[in-house]
């Protein structure tokens, strides 16, 4: 029978071996043997960390995959959230800018609401038309609202706002 020293010998070539198959989590479940073993073992060629940092790249980018498909799906506050979470973080891609993003065309949204229950035609096309700068097809689902605004719009226009110039032009007088 082996002895402690072989057996780690043995647990650290199979911890190199799972480590060259980019097995990172039985990378970390090999080193823990090791560690009950000898707990003043070290990290041979820094493989441990290698795998820590290998699997929290993969969770990040498993997170920030979940955020795009609620983006994607118009699920705005969830994106906000899952891009606000990773934002927090650091040094995810660009999750601070896509929370930015998806915060404005939330609130857009909400304003959009809002003036539509209120029947402000004018705010409801100017409100839908702003969208698309905030991120390109974003009005799509309100097409039918913008044609019912541009319509109600037709048909009772705005009254347009006076400006009075009586009292300037009497006092250049």
């Amino acid at each position: 029978m082996p002895g402690p020293a072989a057996h780690i010998a043995d647990l650290e070539a199979e911890l190199r071996c799972h480590a060259d198959a980019g097995r990172w989590q039985a990378v970390l479940e090999v080193s823990e043997d090791i560690r009950g073993l000898d707990p003043a073992a070290g990290d041979p060629d820094g493989l441990t960390t290698r795998a820590h940092q290998a699997l929290q790249e993969a969770d990040h980018e498993r997170r920030y995959a979940e955020a795009r498909m609620a983006e994607d799906a118009g699920d705005w506050a969830e994106a906000f959230a899952r891009y606000g979470a990773l934002a927090a973080e650091g040094g995810c891609r660009d999750a601070a800018q896509r929370r930015a993003v998806c915060q404005r065309i939330a609130g857009l949204r909400t304003a959009l609401d809002e003036y539509a229950a209120a029947r402000d035609w004018v705010k409801v096309r100017d409100t839908i038309t702003e969208l698309p700068s905030v991120q390109w097809g974003a009005a799509g689902q309100y097409a039918a609202l913008a044609d019912l605004a541009r319509g109600e719009i037709a048909v009772n226009p705005p009254e347009l706002t006076r400006i009075d110039f009586t009292d300037e032009v009497l006092s250049l007088s």
